[in-house]
Parts: structure tokens; sequence; C-alpha cells
């Protein structure tokens, strides 16, 4: 059964004691968590397995940008801690916008203010890694509806398939395709981050 807010792996938002995973998303991070419960509640997911889908999002932030929420490709555009696009042929900040105020929508809870922002000026760059996190999770948990094609992916990697990690990452957020393969340079980062990582190495930093 999901568990409340107030309890289980959502009570480290309330209270900071219980948060001891190297891998749980800062305690601090209400935005992010209540995104990351709202994929709890609607897969209906245990607790257990949650901080599962916490390490998939800190390895997503280390192997994208080492966790520099200001980092831009020149080449790409591509921006932030995620590497979000906004370009005519790629809308993926528009795209994680529509998916969070899905969310929000389907969990009657009101847009935060950083999101309606962010529907208009599409700058990435502007949001703190709290934010970027809130909308990499958004994105990843409604990617694909109806019956988002990240689901089952999601499930394994709660069941904790570090396998089901790569595969994540490489299907749903990458979204690598025959036509559109993953470089030779994302391949060596997978592999650094998502089928090598030593224990504790892709722990959250301090902002």
């Amino acid at each position: 059964m999901v568990g409340m807010i107030t309890s289980g792996f959502g009570q480290a938002v309330l209270n900071p004691k219980k948060a001891t995973s190297f891998y749980e998303i800062p305690r601090d991070w209400t935005d992010a968590r209540e995104m990351l419960w709202f994929i709890q509640k609607r897969m209906d997911l245990d607790d257990k397995g949650m901080e599962n889908i916490s390490r998939f999002t800190a390895r997503t932030a280390g192997m994208e940008s080492d966790f520099k929420h200001w980092a831009i490709n020149p080449d790409s555009q591509a921006a932030g801690m995620y590497q979000f696009i906004e370009t005519p042929k790629n809308n993926s900040v528009t795209t994680a916008v529509n998916r969070a105020m899905a969310n929000y929508d389907r969990n009657s809870k009101p847009y935060p203010k950083w999101l309606l922002s962010l529907a208009q000026h599409k700058e990435v760059l502007k949001l703190t890694p709290q934010q970027q996190t809130t909308l990499f999770l958004a994105n990843i948990g409604e990617s694909g509806k109806p019956g988002p094609k990240s689901d089952p992916l999601i499930r394994r990697v709660h069941a904790g398939d570090q396998g089901a990690e790569a595969d994540l990452y490489e299907k749903i957020h990458y979204r690598s395709t025959k036509d559109k393969p993953m470089t030779p340079g994302t391949i060596d980062r997978l592999d650094e981050w998502f089928t090598g990582t030593p224990q504790g190495q892709n722990t959250w930093p301090k902002y």
C-alpha cells in the first residue's frame, strides 16, 4: 500500500532524522519529494524501494551534469542537472511542464509559482536544483501516457534492479532509438554511473 506523506519514506520530508540514505533526495526538497510521492501514489508502490528511485534520480543528475544545475551543452543547448532542451525540434521543457501540471491536477494541488513561471520563460537554468529535480521526476513518471511507457521500468527500479536504471535512462530520459543511438561518450558515462558505480559515489552534493 502507498504510504501517506507523513509516514514511511515520505516522513523524511517532515522529519530529517528519518533521512539516512546516501541516495535520498535532500530532506528539505519538499517539492521534489512530493512529486516522488505522486509517482508512488499513482503506481501504488510500497515505501520500501522508493530509495531506489531516488538513487536513479541521483545517478541521472550525476551522469548528465556532475550535479551542476548551471550546466549547459554548447552543442545541443541542453541545460541544467538533467539536460533539458527547449528548441523547435525538441521541446522537452514544455513536455515536462505539462507532465508536472498533470501530476498536480491529479492530486488536486496548486501549481508551484516556479512552475507557472517556467511555463512562460522555458529557461531551466532559472530553476533551483530542487525545482529541476521535481521537473525530472514529473517527466519520468508520466512518460508515454496513456499507460506510461516508463511504468514497467520504474517498477523494476523500485524492486532494486540496477540494470533497469540504465534502461530507464536510455529508453525514457535519453530516448535512444535505432535512428538515434547513444553516442560513445554517453555510453561511457552510462557505464560509469549506472553499471559500475561504486557505493556512495553519487551522493547528493550540498548546495
